[in-house]
């Protein structure tokens, strides 16, 4: 099947396709050219066709990097030089400024929200009270 067909009439398989190819985390984002070997495409054609679907490598690099970037903070207990890292940012300066591009707030700020709102999940539940423990029942 090719790359570039529709998956049952649907979403062009050409940009999952590509957003799973983008990762090797051990060695952080693919290239453009790296992928379009692997799709035995040429970087021209691959672009092409991205363009054609409205989008391109940079589009698609950077929303797998935000969506990688908040399940790492969320699930992980990686630090944000490892996640900065894993993502090909070569200083976590820069990935911190993108990480607040895409969401509005630091990743700092994103993980430390998360947790509390865990704990506040986990925290128990403040007794009820049973205004003198006088029930009212109601006939009906």
């Amino acid at each position: 099947m090719s790359v570039c067909r529709e998956e049952n009439g649907s979403r062009p398989v050409l940009v999952p396709a590509l957003e799973a190819l983008l990762f090797d985390l051990e060695h952080g984002p693919a290239s453009l050219g790296d992928i379009a070997n692997h799709l035995a495409l040429s970087e021209r054609t691959l672009r092409r066709r991205l363009r054609a679907l409205g989008t391109s490598y940079n589009k698609i690099l950077q929303d797998v990097r935000s969506s990688t970037a908040q399940e790492w903070l969320r699930d992980s207990n990686l630090t944000m030089e490892s996640i900065a890292w894993r993502l090909g940012y070569t200083e976590t300066a820069n990935f911190r400024h993108a990480f607040k591009r895409w969401t509005g707030q630091s990743p700092q700020a994103f993980r430390r929200q998360l947790h509390e709102a865990r704990a506040a999940m986990d925290a128990p539940c403040p007794p009820h009270s049973h205004f003198g423990d006088t029930f009212a029942v109601v006939a009906g």
